[in-house]
């Protein structure tokens, strides 16, 4: 059993590849988007948000694990040390962790800006957008690097398919 944990911008193809995959075998996704307006009405963005979400994502990750053959999470997740903290975590239950690095490039996802997030920062909003304002740090060895430019969702959902 596998825990799929995709990170990139906001903006980059993360919960497009999740329902691409989730297609194969009806597997849950748990999506930053609805973790948020579940957890914390909608509002927090940003690493404040990220931290307080990642206990709650955790444990509900685990208990879909328990029956599923796989869970794909779609999260910006900057911070290395907080996808170090999910892996040692669900490999510490015996999960099999596979980091993807939908990696995008940062101007393509502010063209996309399916939230509106980047315009809203621009417009003087108070938000924090990772690669942007704060720090994103790039996986230095992810299982598997996918770019929506180069590859379909469908094409990265094959590749994904092919790690596990």
């Amino acid at each position: 059993m596998s825990l799929i944990w995709m990170t990139g911008y906001s903006g980059s193809g993360k919960t497009t590849i999740a329902k691409a995959l989730q297609v194969h075998n009806q597997a849950p996704i748990l999506d930053g988007d609805q973790v948020r307006q579940r957890l914390a009405k909608g509002d927090i963005h940003g690493v404040e948000g990220q931290e307080q979400n990642l206990r709650a994502v955790i444990t509900l990750a685990q208990e879909l694990l328990a029956e599923h053959s796989y869970v794909i999470a779609a999260f910006v997740s900057p911070k290395k040390e907080l996808r170090q903290r999910v892996q040692a975590e669900v490999e510490a239950r015996g999960y099999q962790f596979l980091l993807i690095h939908v990696s995008t490039p940062l101007e393509i996802c502010k063209k996309r800006d399916p939230k509106g997030l980047y315009k809203r920062l621009e417009q003087g909003d108070d938000i924090k957008l990772a690669g942007v304002n704060v720090p994103y740090d790039l996986p230095e060895h992810p299982a598997l690097s996918c770019n929506t430019v180069d590859d379909t969702p469908e094409q990265c959902a094959e590749k994904i398919l092919q790690q596990l």
